[in-house]
């Protein structure tokens, strides 16, 4: 499967506007977090990190889309189709 067919059922994943909004709330949360680890250089922070973004994420699949996460199935098509409707949520072409 390429990203071009992947991306697709990914947005059907996350058509729910609160699981899509779970998947920032996530991303915002993980920020503080890096920015601490590094100004503290206390590395073991960045392990909190995936937990951080992945349980907000997750949560929203659970709870509000009722489906499972893409990541479960295609890890690396997952990534870069999150990273892919960040930018389309701050763009505007995907809605909050």
């Amino acid at each position: 499967m390429t990203f071009p067919e992947f991306y697709p059922h990914y947005l059907e994943l996350h058509a729910n506007p609160w699981c899509r909004r779970t998947h920032v709330f996530g991303l915002l949360a993980e920020a503080p977090l890096l920015g601490i680890a590094a100004v503290t250089q206390i590395w073991w922070l960045l392990a909190l990190a995936p937990l951080v973004l992945y349980g907000f994420a997750w949560a929203g699949h659970f709870l509000f889309a009722h489906n499972h996460p893409a990541s479960f199935e295609h890890p690396l098509w997952s990534m870069i189709g999150y990273w892919r409707m960040m930018a389309e949520m701050a763009t505007g072409k995907v809605s909050w």
